[in-house]
Order: C-alpha cells, then structure tokens, then sequence
C-alpha cells in the first residue's frame, strides 16, 4: 500500500502556497498534506513536527507486523 504525503511551507503570512502545492499535486497524489506559514528559523514547525511523528509511528506499526 502506497500512502504519500506532503509538506510546503512559506516563511510569512503574505507569501503563498498556491504554486508549492500546485507543483507537488502535479506530481503526486498525495494522501494527507501538511502545510504551514512559519519562518524556517524557528525550531518548532508544528506541522513538520506533526508529520514526522505521523511518520514515526507508522515505521514503528510496521516494523512491529514485521513488514519490512
């Protein structure tokens, strides 16, 4: 089973994700996107964080069923 996901992130409110996301749908077809309107020189991005846990979690069920 194939699941895929994205992230796209702008560094303030006024900048847009319209094209980022366009470009990653364009591409994939994604199956949860995370997005997010944040400076990258803050240590905490809520949604990365959000995803990278999302994705921990997963490898650990799998690796627990044995797939892999």
């Amino acid at each position: 089973m194939e699941y895929i996901f994205g992230y796209a992130r702008v560094s303030t409110q006024s900048q847009e994700l319209n094209r980022q996301l366009d470009l990653i749908n364009e591409s994939y077809v994604v199956n949860k996107m995370y997005t997010e309107k944040i400076s990258g020189k803050l240590a905490s991005r809520p949604a990365l964080d959000e995803l990278k846990s999302v994705v921990r979690r997963m490898i650990q069920s799998l690796l627990k069923a044995g797939v892999g």
